[in-house]
């Protein structure tokens, strides 16, 4: 992504929104409606749908499935994430797969493209300058790293679509489609949907995730913990947090600790007691044969085989 395209993306989208609001006088909604006419409940409601909707196709797809490769999915269910993620956020799946696996293999070091260890975080002011600046500008200025994107890059999705739509025009989907259908469906209000919606990825994942995720919380799993031999048990922990025990809101990322311990699982809660939305995701589309585990779990008894066996997650 470079500026240039940046700019020719939003110009494209300012030019758009202005005709949808001019199409409005042509058609039976008023621009303070749009089609549906929602309550303000009912864009509350929608607003949180659409933008689980997001955070769950980074969790499931970006981070489990690409850039870990803990699971496979359908075919057609990849590329309804991919699009998802084009129309919802416009990152490229290939620099943001780059970007993690850099993150993991120079996990809390100064060569981590966005650890906040070095930022120093002993404020609230601090953290919040993190969240929503530090963070977002961090992953910006890694995914301009051509060293990085070709050493990390690897094994992410490279055919026609990916070259001449998503990759080449990173802001059409959010920056256009994204905002005229928020309008033509909203209204004005759906400006405030749209810019919800764009930011809701940074602040939570480059801000909250890797910001909070390596500053506050507990750890299941700790860096000084060795092996018999003198070996680090867990070596990619370093830092990270798990910042609460129920993974809801941003999918299961929360409990980041746990992930940095064992990161091709993809499945995050380790203890009875922590919730992981995002495996609930992965266990449904286990179920309808729509995923399948890389690495299938082995069953100890007749009863868990029957489990794994019914869910599609080993034998």
């Amino acid at each position: 992504m470079n500026i240039t395209k940046s700019a020719q993306g939003w110009t494209i989208a300012l030019l758009l929104l202005l005709i949808g609001l001019i199409m409005s006088a042509y058609t039976s909604w008023t621009p303070s409606n749009g089609l549906l006419d929602f309550s303000l409940i009912g864009l509350v409601v929608w607003t949180l749908i659409v933008t689980h909707m997001t955070i769950q196709t980074v969790t499931v797809y970006l981070h489990r499935t690409v850039a870990h490769r803990g699971l496979s999915l359908n075919p057609f269910v990849s590329h309804c994430f991919r699009f998802w993620i084009w129309f919802t956020t416009g990152m490229s799946v290939k620099e943001w797969a780059a970007i993690h696996r850099k993150h993991h293999a120079k996990v809390d070091t100064l060569d981590d493209p966005h650890t906040p260890i070095y930022f120093g975080l002993g404020s609230v002011s601090q953290l919040l300058k993190w969240v929503f600046v530090e963070g977002v500008s961090k992953y910006v200025k890694e995914s301009h790293n051509p060293k990085t994107i070709e050493e990390y890059g690897h094994n992410t999705p490279n055919d026609w679509i990916e070259k001449h739509l998503y990759a080449l025009h990173p802001f059409l989907g959010v920056g256009v489609l994204l905002g005229v259908t928020n309008v033509v469906l909203f209204g004005l209000p759906g400006l405030i949907i749209w810019g919800i919606q764009a930011l809701w990825i940074p602040v939570f994942a480059a801000g909250v995730i890797n910001g909070m995720g390596h500053w506050f919380g507990y750890q299941n799993f700790k860096r000084e913990e060795r092996t018999a031999d003198g070996k680090l048990r867990f070596p990619n922990v370093a830092y990270s947090t798990n910042m609460i025990p129920v993974g809801i809101l941003i999918g299961g990322e929360e409990l980041h600790n746990n992930h940095h311990a064992y990161p091709v699982s993809p499945f995050f809660a380790r203890k009875w007691w922590e919730f992981d939305l995002g495996s609930v995701t992965i266990r449904l589309l286990c179920l309808l044969r729509l995923a399948k585990l890389r690495t299938p779990f082995t069953a100890t008894n007749k009863v868990q085989g029957l489990y794994y066996r019914m869910f599609n997650m080993g034998a």
